[in-house]
């Protein structure tokens, strides 16, 4: 029940939020530019004689896992993470976190409300635009596997920015910078192994990795998404004690 009263009172808060509705309506953005964008650009640059061409030997279509896990898997949840992180910020600011120690919700309890609740609106993101998009899937169930290991790294996103930032403003600018982690996972594509490794320290690579050996047919993907899935619940429980550490002390 405090879940579905906690959904119902995050959109209310969505729907005040310019900010927010342009996030969430970009979503919607994201799908149908991708959809046709894709295929046309490769077409073109076919006919251009680009890609391929002499200096790069593969058409678009080749690179189409790296993009589609960079903008669906990393960027949907982003969007998820920045879209929860900037409510707790607009709490932080009307004081509603102080209210939660005097109500029968407990600060550990708000948070994990917002973890799994930002989680399952980054799985739904992630899932509605890579069947809008409709290219590079898996079977459903693998899809399924993919998007909750991306969702995954939506609530790091949102405490990130819940505990750095002290104001919306701040939030903005910390999220073009964690915007540009995604490129951490544009970069390992090029790289073979070993110098691949040290990617594997930022959490969201597993899941990007698990997407792309899932579509070679290699059955290490299941290995790579649920090592990725422990990896951000771990890091995840970390950053929510910290939030409440650091958030609570203040107030």
């Amino acid at each position: 029940m405090y879940l579905i009263n906690n959904l119902k009172n995050e959109f209310k808060l969505i729907r005040r939020d310019i900010i927010l509705i342009a996030l969430a309506v970009f979503v919607v953005y994201m799908a149908v530019v991708l959809k046709f964008l894709l295929p046309w650009l490769n077409d073109y640059l076919k006919t251009q004689g680009f890609l391929p061409g002499k200096a790069i030997m593969n058409s678009l279509s080749h690179y189409y896992p790296i993009i589609l896990s960079f903008l669906i898997i990393y960027t949907g949840a982003m969007l998820s993470g920045a879209i929860f992180g900037f409510l707790i910020l607009t709490e932080k600011d009307e004081n509603t976190l102080k209210a939660i120690l005097v109500s029968p919700i407990s600060p550990r309890q708000y948070i994990q409300g917002r973890i799994i609740v930002s989680s399952a609106v980054a799985f739904l993101i992630i899932m509605f635009i890579f069947y809008v998009v409709d290219l590079k899937l898996l079977s459903f169930a693998e899809m399924i596997i993919i998007s909750l290991g991306g969702a995954s790294t939506a609530p790091l996103i949102m405490l990130f920015l819940a505990i750095l930032a002290d104001s919306k403003l701040q939030g903005l600018s910390y999220s073009k910078f964690l915007s540009f982690g995604g490129f951490l996972i544009i970069i390992s594509w090029f790289l073979k192994q070993p110098q691949q490794l040290i990617f594997r320290l930022f959490p969201p690579y597993w899941i990007s990795k698990a997407y792309w050996t899932a579509l070679d047919n290699q059955r290490i993907w299941y290995v790579y998404a649920f090592t990725g899935i422990i990896l951000q619940v771990v890091a995840a429980y970390f950053l929510a004690k910290q939030f409440i550490k650091k958030v609570y002390k203040k107030i």
